[in-house]
């Protein structure tokens, strides 16, 4: 596969878009001049106790090992009862519903949450890749197109990334059964010979 759908990075657009994502917070302690945040107060401060949700690239910034202005709510998607609905059976599961970039911000918020949780977190998406792989695959591979278009609008953007390299791979490899995908053609001697033959046939003509 070809996709950079695993290449985290500071410029790279997926990653940029994951960290876009909101997590609810609640402050612990009264912030001057950062009232903008809220678009519902007219206060140039924000208060303690206020609850915000706020992208994750502001909320890594504000509760790390070094300060921890706000409490965070992990988004439900990542708790766990959708845990055990993904555990029953993550094939049938809509993951564009429950985030376009669900692979990419859970894995950002293992820089948030405790081990445990984090751990947690992991194996969940760990085992839902693993579960929905093969059908993503099975999709990629799939010419009847009526019930295509729904099975596709369940997927999240990395696994959108992955059929898309298998739909590219399958019509390669249908092209190499036909035949289409190189033709032999002549040497550059053999022709040369060929054309000389002619001239010489021409000739004695």
């Amino acid at each position: 596969m070809q996709s950079d759908c695993y290449r985290n990075g500071y410029f790279n657009i997926q990653d940029i878009m994951a960290s876009q994502e909101r997590i609810s917070c609640k402050f612990e302690i009264d912030v001057p001049n950062m009232g903008f945040l809220d678009s519902s107060s007219h206060d140039s401060n924000i208060k303690i106790g206020s609850k915000l949700d706020l992208p994750y690239w502001l909320v890594k910034a504000i509760y790390n090992e070094k300060f921890k202005f706000v409490n965070i709510d992990l988004p439900k998607w990542y708790k766990k009862f959708y845990h055990d609905i993904l555990e029953a059976d993550a094939c049938v599961v809509d993951l564009r519903k429950m985030g376009p970039y669900y692979y990419d911000f859970g894995v950002l918020l293992l820089n948030l949450v405790e081990t445990d949780i984090g751990l947690n977190i992991a194996r969940t998406l760990l085992s839902c890749f693993r579960s929905r792989f093969r059908r993503i695959m099975d999709l990629s591979s799939q010419t009847d197109h009526r019930d295509l278009y729904k099975a596709i609008s369940k997927l999240d953007f990395t696994e959108t990334e992955i059929y898309k390299a298998g739909q590219i791979d399958a019509n390669g490899f249908i092209r190499w059964q036909r035949r289409e995908f190189c033709k032999l053609l002549p040497s550059i001697i053999v022709t040369a010979n060929k054309n000389k033959r002619k001239r010489t046939e021409s000739n004695n003509d």
